[in-house]
């Protein structure tokens, strides 16, 4: 699971219209806040890894993601 804040999410996701379950109020940032509230813990229930992705590009992301399953010995 890719955890990450409300800011994170809305920075990158933006004001993007193609998103149909974020065009439920008259805000999408309060969208997310909904849905996040929501699934937060089934996420983390689910989740086998958690990463926090806030201030990190995808490069730092999948590094780490890589090196979870490295000592996990995944791969």
């Amino acid at each position: 699971y890719l955890s990450a804040t409300i800011d994170t999410l809305y920075n990158r996701i933006g004001e993007d219209k193609n998103r149909p379950l974020l065009t439920q109020t008259n805000s999408m940032k309060t969208d997310l806040e909904n849905i996040l509230q929501r699934r937060k813990k089934l996420y983390e229930k689910a989740a086998n890894i958690i990463v926090e992705v806030d201030n990190k590009d995808i490069i730092q992301v999948s590094n780490e993601i890589m090196n979870i399953l490295k000592v996990k010995q995944i791969i």
